[in-house]
């Protein structure tokens, strides 16, 4: 189930869609995370062999987006503070 593309492409879409409904900017990173995995294997599929090597991309690509997407889009408090 893992090695399948497919299964990568519809678990991005749906976590895609979750995003529109929550706003956190999480779940965009995971289905970004999942579309890179879907592009992998498809386009490389003898490049990761074992379930977890496909699991460690991911997880790594999920952290490394979500902190990207936290730099760039997070709340950032220009409003001085009233205890100033």
């Amino acid at each position: 189930m893992l090695f399948n593309p497919d299964f990568w492409i519809i678990i991005a879409v749906l976590l895609c869609v979750l995003e529109v409904f929550t706003g956190a900017f999480i779940s965009l990173s995971f289905g970004i995370s999942a579309i890179i995995i879907y592009g992998i294997l498809k386009l490389f599929p003898d490049f990761v062999t074992t379930w977890y090597e496909i699991l460690f991309i991911y997880g790594l690509l999920c952290f490394i987006l979500s902190v990207i997407m936290w730099y760039f889009f997070g709340k950032k408090n220009t409003a001085p503070d009233i205890n100033e």
